[in-house]
């Protein structure tokens, strides 16, 4: 039997505002109700906006509940415990916040449509990874068209939680961070073990055959997969941005993009999205 994809009509952009006007206004329903339509409406590109009823009862409220985010009816409607953490993960900041919400979709997907552990069984097939082809062999039997807006809705959270990435069409799991969100409580690694495992798959990376440019978010996805669960996305950046320029073993350069690519880091006011490392011969 087919899982079916919940039909997602909520913008991940606006999430964020969402969950918070609705932990702010748990109890009253009317005042939650018109702070979510203005939500929609300084956000709506349309020519013709929602309506009221629209937004809150037909977009926002459903696709919250699929997503086990809110619970209840009429003047009850509450966060759920996973809500609450969300939101308790943006009062502390942009990580905090991306760490909550993968941990809630990883437990989610888990119990419900499986769309992780569909694209890890389909990448082991065929590299190239689409919605379009997910699609076509997990959801046979639905309307084509529609299955595939709604896959594409729904992983839009799963990329604003890190878990996935998207480039031409082409989906890529990160696994190190669908692994840290399914063990939390790890224990990230030292300095000198992460250069260890840096060094290593930048040269992996660079052995394939590709440029000794390296994009930030490819070598990000390859170090978080070989800690297997021990490294969050915002952990990598964060040691990475520690390490000192040059030592012994290395030196970093950084390269800002030719086009505008997102995933890239700021360093000193600047932006970049490529980083190339030459490991000195002694090592």
């Amino acid at each position: 039997m087919e899982s079916r994809i919940p039909a997602i009509k909520l913008s991940h952009a606006l999430l964020r505002d969402a969950i918070s006007t609705i932990a702010k206004n748990e109890g009253d329903r009317e005042t939650m109700d018109k702070e979510v339509y203005q939500i929609h409406l300084m956000n709506s590109k349309r020519p013709q906006p929602p309506s009221k009823k629209n937004a809150t009862r037909a977009v926002t409220y459903p696709s919250l509940r699929h997503l086990g985010l809110i619970y209840g009816e009429g003047s009850s409607i509450k966060l759920t415990s996973q809500g609450a953490a969300i939101v308790r993960g943006m009062k502390e900041g942009a990580n905090a916040y991306t760490r909550a919400l993968a941990i809630h979709l990883v437990q989610w997907d888990d119990e419900n449509v499986g769309v992780l552990d569909k694209m890890d069984k389909f990448s082991h097939q065929d590299r190239n990874v689409s919605v379009e082809k997910l699609v076509s062999l997990y959801w046979a039997k639905s309307d084509q068209r529609i299955a595939t807006m709604d896959l594409n809705r729904l992983l839009s959270f799963y990329e604003e939680a890190k878990l996935i990435s998207r480039d031409n069409g082409q989906l890529t799991m990160n696994h190190g961070q669908i692994a840290a969100s399914r063990n939390p409580s790890h224990n990230p690694p030292k300095r000198d073990e992460f250069v260890r495992v840096l060094l290593r798959e930048y040269l992996n990376e660079v052995r394939s055959g590709r440029s000794p440019l390296v994009p930030i978010p490819v070598l990000e996805r390859r170090v978080g997969d070989a800690f297997g669960g021990r490294l969050w996305s915002d952990e990598f950046r964060r040691i990475l941005l520690s390490l000192p320029k040059e030592t012994s073993e290395y030196l970093l350069h950084f390269g800002q993009p030719m086009t505008r690519e997102s995933q890239g880091i700021r360093i000193g006011g600047q932006y970049f999205y490529y980083i190339q490392i030459q490991v000195k011969a002694n090592k």
